[in-house]
C-alpha cells in the first residue's frame, strides 16, 4: 500500500527594507523665480538637487547667462532656463535702466530742458520696436523732419539747439550717463563704447535676422553693411567715431 505524503506550501515574503528601494529624484530648484537688475549689474543663480546641462536666455539681448552668471545688457524682460536630465527650470530676469537723468515725455525741445547734444535711447518694451524722431524746430510734422527710425534695444542720436526730439516706446540719456552693454545687440559708438579694431561678430542663437551695418555718423548710410547667414561669422573693423549697429547678432570677441 502506497501512502500519499502532502507537502505544505510555504509562502515567503520577502520584505525589503525601505531605504533601499528606489525613489524618483527631487526636482531640481533654482534659488530665484525672478530678479531685477540694472543695466551692467550680474547675478548668479544658483541650482539645488540637480546637475545643470544647459543654461539658456529667452532674449540674450537683454540678458545673457554662462554657468549661472546672468548679465543685465538692455532694457527689458527675459526668461532664464536651466535644463537638468529630468527638469527645466526658469527664472524671470527683468532689466531696468541706471537711476541717472532720464527723458520720459513725448518729446523735448533741445533747449533749457534737454541741453543740446548726443543721448542714447532705450526701448521701454521688448516686445515691441521703439520709434524716434528729431524736427526742426518746436512744430512736430512731416515737413521739418531731420531724422525717424525705429529700434529694438538702443538707439544714438544728436539735438541740436533748436531742434525737438519725439519718442515713443523709449526714454533718452545723456550719453555720458547711459551704460551701453556691448555683449548683446544694439548700436554703439566706437571710440566710446568699444574700441577700435577688428572684431568678430556672430548671429544669436533664435534670432530671426541677423546683420550688422557701420556709419560714419549717427544716421547716415552704411558704409558696410552685411546680412548672416545661420552660424555664420564674419570678422569686421571699426574705426573712432563710428557707429556699429547690431541687430540679431553680437560681438564674439573684444580686442
Amino acid at each position: 500500500m502506497c501512502r500519499v505524503r502532502k507537502f505544505n506550501t510555504v509562502l515567503v515574503i520577502l520584505l525589503i527594507p525601505s531605504n533601499i528601494m528606489t525613489t524618483r529624484a527631487d526636482a531640481a530648484t533654482l534659488n530665484k523665480s525672478s530678479i531685477t537688475l540694472k543695466v551692467g549689474d550680474e547675478y548668479t543663480l544658483i541650482v539645488s538637487g540637480g546637475k545643470v546641462e544647459k543654461w539658456s536666455s529667452s532674449k540674450p539681448g537683454v540678458a545673457s547667462v554662462e554657468n549661472g552668471k546672468v548679465t543685465a545688457l538692455n532694457v527689458g524682460t527675459t526668461t532664464i532656463t536651466a535644463k537638468t536630465s529630468n527638469s527645466k527650470i526658469t527664472c524671470k530676469v527683468t532689466v531696468q535702466q541706471t537711476d541717472n537723468t532720464k527723458y520720459r515725455k513725448n518729446s523735448y525741445y533741445a533747449n533749457k530742458k534737454l541741453k543740446p547734444g548726443y543721448y542714447v535711447l532705450f526701448n521701454t518694451n521688448d516686445s515691441t520696436k521703439a520709434t524716434f524722431a528729431i524736427y526742426k524746430g518746436k512744430e512736430v510734422n512731416v515737413y521739418n523732419t531731420i531724422a525717424t527710425d525705429t529700434f529694438k534695444y538702443n538707439a544714438i542720436v544728436e539735438v541740436k539747439k533748436g531742434q525737438t526730439l519725439y519718442m515713443e516706446n523709449c526714454y533718452a540719456m545723456e550719453m555720458s550717463q547711459a551704460i551701453v552693454r556691448t555683449t548683446g545687440e544694439g548700436i554703439f559708438k566706437v571710440g566710446t563704447h568699444i574700441k577700435a579694431g577688428k572684431y568678430k561678430v556672430k548671429p544669436i542663437d533664435g534670432a530671426d535676422i541677423s546683420l550688422y551695418a557701420i556709419s560714419k555718423k549717427w544716421n547716415s548710410e552704411p558704409i558696410e553693411s552685411m546680412q548672416l547667414g545661420l552660424n555664420a561669422e564674419t570678422e569686421i573693423t571699426v574705426k573712432n567715431g563710428q557707429y556699429l549697429s547690431l541687430v540679431g547678432c553680437k560681438l564674439n570677441n573684444k580686442n
